[in-house]
């Protein structure tokens, strides 16, 4: 039987590579970043090593996709991983009929305040409004958090949560649930 792994989803700055990792160490299983992956894969078609934010913005929104969606494909091709999708991934999976099997999907949440704030800190994404970033927040927020509830097998609020902490409810409420 195939092992089952974990997928953690959620919107940008909710800490799902940060805790993944964390999760990860705590239940002896291999961690693996979509983003990472999607970068691996430019640099493979372009010879040029590139952020996943610099690949959006040189290339644009569909060449993104195509990439993102080999990145999806080569992570759920494993098997007893944790995995960190980007935040748009299961947009994607959706958008080009990505089945997935043997997949427990980890919500990690927080409030919009704490997301918006942890993402600014690094600058305003190019798939934010330059001209008013807490309006295209908003309303990309709002499109994605019902596919990301619809997908979640379990929900953990991460707004004040330590990464070592989300690590520990993750692996409780995986637990508790029979999961692991």
């Amino acid at each position: 039987m195939k092992a089952t792994q974990i997928a953690i989803i959620g919107f940008k700055g909710c800490g799902k590579s940060t805790a993944g990792k964390l999760l990860a160490a705590r239940l002896g299983r291999p961690f693996t970043d979509t983003d990472d992956i999607l970068e691996e894969i430019y640099k493979e078609k372009s010879g040029q090593a590139l952020s996943f934010r610099e690949i959006y913005v040189k290339h644009g929104r569909a060449y993104f996709e195509d990439l993102e969606t080999e990145a999806i494909r080569r992570a759920l091709d494993g098997e007893g991983r944790v995995i960190s999708f980007g935040g748009g991934s299961l947009m994607t999976m959706d958008a080009k009929g990505i089945g997935v099997n043997d997949t427990v999907f980890i919500y990690l949440t927080a409030s919009p305040d704490v997301l918006f704030d942890r993402i600014i800190a690094n600058g305003i994404p190019a798939f934010f409004s330059s001209a008013n970033p807490r309006d295209s927040f908003n309303q990309l927020l709002e499109k994605r958090r019902p596919i990301y509830e619809r997908y979640a097998t379990i929900t953990v609020d991460n707004s004040f949560f330590s990464p070592e902490d989300t690590a520990g409810e993750m692996a409780r409420e995986l637990k508790e649930k029979g999961i692991m």
